[in-house]
């Protein structure tokens, strides 16, 4: 009853409290997900015509560096694409307020803040609209994985918000419905209280850090509890590992579904219920995986992640290098929905180690890969200290043996060479980022 008064009642009379457009933008969206890809790619033309005149008229730093570079910010075809200057997160940070639109000033627009690889924040910005457009799309892609509007869901994150304003616990109790589990504090307790509270108060979906459901997964399968049976998890913020996702979905015997974006552009890509690769949200964003040498990959080759968002007028993202890679697919998607797939993400380019002759590693993957090949190794960590010296973070479980040990050491010096030192730690657990996240791989050489 109180997810139908939810989804009907209290959205609708919340959406024109606040004059807002998530829900009209939903169902926009619930359309457009399948036109033919022909007439997405015509939207896709004139979003990003519009916003890149936009952001020539309105932004410093487009005015000046279009113009340095010798483009006119004229976009006629998408190929036009390839003609427009790229943006780095230095970009950003070294001319932040030059992005800024002139139409808007800071106090107009939401901020968001990301940490990134490196640890050095990033500040962006976006307007009202945008922020409401981006809901939407993770609306929609939260119906595919079983979270409607109103469901109450168990959500894993690090230092959960407080409501602290009555608005905001008028907005909890009546909208969002979100029960937290802080994941700085994982332990049996907490576990138990989860258990204890899930049976009390009966949501119907899981949302959280890749790794962290993973972890809440095994300490709910280490206590012998059976009957958390959620109807969907959503799985977003980090790499979700093949090994991690079956031992989810064999302790709560449901699906994961995937979704992959960051602070400063939204949802980039997110699983259908097929499963079979992540569609783009390219209504809103335009995604390249690119070449090294600015070419597109492939499809079923690596390239890196460049994003173009189409929607924010405070401050555009053109071209905007997310410094992720990922794989992009010509599949046709059997759900019906039209929208490009990512056969997966590889990975941060932060994340990529590398060997001694300047090869680089896809750190998440080999984690992956020796995770699955040696039994008992519960949880791994690469961290490369130097070109001669990889830090091995192990966190052993059952079947934990000195062959498994030994194996993955022989493996790892395969990889990297006998010139490089490898220090094993056996830990309880990985130790978490002040955001609740985890790393996998971490890399402090210089690239070269």
């Amino acid at each position: 009853m109180m997810q139908a008064l939810s989804k009907h009642v209290f959205y609708p009379l919340w959406d024109l409290k606040e004059g807002a457009q998530r829900l009209s933008e939903l169902k926009r969206l619930n359309v457009t997900q399948y036109w033919p890809a022909e007439r997405v790619r015509t939207l896709q033309l004139e979003r990003l015509s519009s916003i890149v005149r936009y952001a020539t008229d309105n932004c410093a730093y487009y005015t000046q560096r279009y113009r340095s570079e010798g483009f006119d910010g004229v976009v006629r075809t998408l190929d036009d694409l390839q003609r427009i200057p790229m943006v780095s997160k230095r970009d950003i940070r070294e001319n932040a307020d030059a992005f800024i639109s002139k139409q808007f000033t800071k106090s107009q627009l939401f901020e968001a803040r990301t940490g990134g690889s490196t640890g050095k924040a990033l500040i962006v910005h976006f307007d009202k609209a945008c922020q409401e457009y981006r809901n939407a799309a993770a609306m929609r892609t939260d119906s595919w994985a079983g979270r409607d509007l109103g469901t109450k869901t168990m959500a894993l994150w690090g230092n959960p918000p407080v409501d602290e304003s009555l608005k905001d616990r008028i907005r909890g109790t009546l909208l969002n419905r979100l029960l937290y589990l802080d994941t700085m504090g994982l332990n049996d307790s907490s576990v138990r209280e989860f258990i204890s509270t899930w049976r009390r108060e009966r949501p119907r979906v899981i949302f959280g850090h890749s790794h962290s459901i993973y972890v809440l997964a095994r300490l709910v399968q280490e206590q012998g509890v059976d009957d958390i049976r959620p109807a969907g998890i959503i799985s977003t913020s980090m790499m979700l590992l093949d090994k991690e996702r079956a031992v989810i979905e064999q302790v709560f015997r449901c699906p994961v579904s995937n979704r992959y974006g960051c602070e400063e552009v939204g949802l980039i890509a997110a699983e259908c219920p097929e499963h079979r690769g992540m569609h783009t949200n390219w209504e809103h964003v335009i995604v390249e995986c690119l070449r090294p040498d600015g070419t597109p990959a492939a499809p079923g080759e690596e390239g890196e992640v460049v994003v173009t968002d189409l929607l924010n007028q405070g401050m555009p993202l053109i071209r905007y290098r997310v410094e992720d890679v990922a794989v992009p697919s010509d599949r046709v998607c059997s759900c019906g929905r039209t929208a490009p797939l990512l056969e997966r993400v590889v990975g941060r380019v932060a994340d990529f180690l590398i060997k001694v002759d300047g090869t680089l590693v896809a750190g998440v993957s080999l984690v992956e890969r020796t995770l699955t090949k040696f039994p008992g190794v519960d949880q791994m960590r690469l961290i490369q200290e130097s070109l001669h010296h990889l830090v091995v973070q192990v966190v052993p479980g059952a079947g934990y043996t000195p062959e498994s040990q030994s194996g993955l050491m022989e493996e790892l010096t395969q990889v990297f060479g006998k010139d490089v030192k490898l220090d094993l730690q056996v830990l309880q657990a990985l130790p978490q980022e002040t955001s609740g996240k985890y790393r996998f791989a971490i890399c402090k050489v210089a690239r070269p």
